[in-house]
């Protein structure tokens, strides 16, 4: 009887104790929550990703299909300002300026769409391309407008402006960012041609 009064008395005050038991249970989930989080990867992932997507784009800021879609386009320019000098009576020196551009910038684009068949590649027309080919269409007009002396001099005068914005473009963007040998080698011929091109406009300024 007298050990059935302690076990009892016993059982009471551990009852009575503050935090028995729940301090235990508290404890334990608070050492369960005090795991750092994992930290998150997606920022690495996006700096993979976008290192993945600027590989194709070559050394620069414009990709092989662009580079080939704006000489396409810039020799087609050339080929149609001397189209419409051609067909107009002009001094000898004008007339054969403008025969020589015809043919080499006819010749130019043929081996620009045959490289761009050769790698599988089709030239594209971004918004810089688009605003060549506008200019083109520009001067076209503005030397369809003119005859005699007025159109030789805006004709030469536009040759030699055009000229030096190619040499700067295939310097400044298209070289350094060719990353295809055949491309490159193409530009360095191009720019040869351009830089000639331009010394003889000027000859006849």
């Amino acid at each position: 009887m007298r050990v059935s009064f302690i076990a009892a008395a016993l059982a009471a005050g551990m009852a009575l104790a503050p935090g028995a038991g729940a301090q235990d249970t508290t404890h334990g989930t608070g050492h369960m929550t005090k795991t750092p989080p994992a930290k998150s990867t997606t920022r690495m992932t996006d700096t993979t990703h976008k290192a993945r997507t600027t590989t194709h784009r070559g050394g620069g800021s414009v990709t092989q299909a662009e580079i080939l879609g704006a000489l396409i386009t810039a020799d087609s320019g050339e080929m149609r300002a001397a189209d419409v000098v051609l067909k107009k009576k002009v001094n000898d020196r004008v007339h054969e300026y403008a025969k020589q551009l015809r043919d080499d910038h006819e010749a130019n684009a043929k081996k620009a769409h045959d490289l761009a068949q050769t790698l599988k590649i089709t030239p594209t027309h971004p918004e810089n391309v688009v605003a060549i080919r506008t200019k083109a269409r520009t001067l076209a007009t503005k030397l369809e407008a003119l005859d005699g002396t007025a159109l030789e001099k805006a004709y030469v005068d536009a040759m030699v402006k055009d000229h030096n914005e190619d040499l700067k473009l295939i310097d400044d963007k298209w070289l350094p960012a060719a990353r295809n040998a055949d491309l490159k080698k193409l530009l360095e011929e191009t720019r040869t041609a351009v830089q000639q091109h331009l010394d003889k406009a000027k000859s006849i300024q």
